[in-house]
């Protein structure tokens, strides 16, 4: 009966584990496309502005990655930066993390520059 209960606790131990170091290898993922690119080049990402502020970049991905934290999802973080950060997904993210009001007009208003011609 002993090695019963130990078995069962090592297996949830295990897979306790499991799902963490799943959660850090997303993580990591998120860090990297991150760094991958160079601060400057921001033109992975089809924002329509000839010279997209990183300013703005940088503010709009936050929320995405927070966002990424809370579901845990590398999908999630890159649908939430798609189309310049211009999809329903951003919208979808803004409302998950709780976002306040002046955080989604300064989201909006990032959104239109970042994607106007």
């Amino acid at each position: 009966m002993f090695s019963k209960r130990v078995t069962v606790a090592s297996v949830l131990c295990l897979l306790h584990l499991t799902l963490q170091a799943g959660t850090s290898s997303i993580r990591r993922s998120v860090t990297s496309l991150r760094t991958q690119r160079s601060v400057d080049d921001v033109s992975y990402l089809g924002c329509l502005s000839s010279v997209p502020s990183m300013q703005m970049v940088l503010f709009l991905d936050h929320i995405c990655v927070d966002c990424f934290n809370l579901y845990n999802e590398i999908e999630i973080y890159s649908y939430c930066r798609s189309r310049c950060y211009n999809s329903n997904f951003m919208d979808g993210c803004m409302e998950a993390v709780g976002s306040d009001a002046a955080t989604i007009s300064k989201a909006h208003t990032y959104r239109f520059y970042l994607n106007l011609i």
